[in-house]
C-alpha cells in the first residue's frame, strides 16, 4: 500500500477514530478524478456481544468454531466521581478459563487456539453522555484465528508521519474528567489522539479509502445510517473492510481531498 498524504495537523493533539460498521465500500477516486474500484479487504476479526452467564458459539473468519462463556464482569469505579476506571471479564473459551481487562491498549490474548480481546463492557454506558459503542450486552469480545496477522498485511498503516508513540496519546474509553466539579455525565474518550506539531506534522491515510465527508460536506448516500457528523476541520473516510475513519482537528485539508 502506498499511503497518501492527507494534511498537516491543527493541534499538538489530533484524534483518529475507526468504526467497524457494515457499509458498501465499492468506489474510490483516483488522482485524476476518475472513479476506481475500492479494494475489498478481508476482515480478520469477528465481534460478538455476550451477556454474563451466556454461552455462544462463534464462527471465526477461517471457518473454525469457538465456544465461549462469560462468567463475571468486575468493574472498578472511583468512589468520588463514579467513573469507570477498570473492567475485568472472566470467561471460558473452549473449556479454558481466562480473564481479560477491557481496553484498546491491550493486544489480543492467545487462549485455547484463538486470540481474543475485550474492547468495552456495558458499564461504560452508565452515565456516559453519548453512546459511542452500540454495545448490546454485558461484554464485547473480538476473536481472531490462532495464527496469522490481525489484519491483512499491507492494508493498514500508522496514520501520522512520525514514530509510533513518539508523544503522548489519549486512547479510546479513557475517562476525560477532572477539576473541582463533578459532572452529571462522563465523557469516555472516543478515538486516538496523537501528539504532533501544528501545521508541520503530516497525517496519512491509514488505508486505501474513499473520502465520504470533508470540510463539512458529505456525500448524500452517507448522510444517514453512518457515523458521519460533518465538521469543517474533519474528514470521514471508508475503506474496503467497511470501516469508517474520522480524522479530526486539521490545520489544513488539501484542496485535492474532495
Amino acid at each position: 500500500m502506498n499511503p497518501r498524504l492527507i494534511a498537516p495537523l491543527l493541534f499538538a493533539i489530533s484524534a483518529s477514530t475507526v468504526w467497524g460498521l457494515s457499509a458498501n465500500a465499492s468506489e474510490s477516486s483516483e488522482d485524476n478524478g476518475a472513479v476506481a474500484a475500492l479494494p475489498q479487504i478481508e476482515r480478520r476479526a469477528v465481534t460478538v456481544d455476550i451477556d454474563v452467564g451466556e454461552t455462544v458459539t462463534v464462527t471465526l473468519t477461517d471457518g473454525s468454531e469457538t465456544e465461549v462463556t462469560v462468567f463475571e464482569v468486575e468493574e472498578e469505579r472511583d468512589p468520588i466521581r463514579g467513573v469507570l476506571r477498570r473492567a475485568d471479564v472472566t470467561l471460558e473459551i473452549n473449556g479454558e478459563p481466562v480473564t481479560l481487562s477491557a481496553g484498546l491498549y491491550n493486544l489480543p490474548v492467545a487462549v485455547a487456539g484463538v486470540r481474543v480481546d475485550c474492547p468495552v463492557t456495558l458499564g461504560y454506558m452508565v452515565r456516559s453522555g453519548t453512546d459511542r459503542w452500540g454495545i448490546e450486552k454485558d461484554v464485547r469480545l473480538r476473536f481472531w484465528p490462532g495464527e496469522g496477522p490481525l489484519t491483512a498485511p499491507g492494508t493498514f498503516c500508522y496514520p501520522i508521519r512520525q514514530k509510533l508513540f513518539a508523544s503522548a496519546t489519549y486512547f479510546d474509553n479513557e475517562p476525560v474528567d477532572g477539576g473541582n466539579q463533578i459532572a452529571e455525565t462522563v465523557y469516555y474518550h472516543s478515538g486516538v489522539d496523537f501528539g504532533a506539531m501544528e501545521g508541520v506534522t503530516e497525517a496519512l491515510a491509514a488505508a486505501d479509502m474513499l473520502v465520504v465527508s470533508a470540510r463539512g460536506e458529505t456525500m448524500p448516500e452517507y448522510e444517514e445510517n453512518s457515523p458521519v457528523r460533518p465538521r469543517g476541520d474533519v474528514l470521514y473516510m471508508l475503506d474496503g473492510r467497511g470501516w469508517y475513519y474520522r480524522y479530526s482537528h486539521f490545520h489544513t485539508i488539501y484542496d485535492s481531498i474532495q
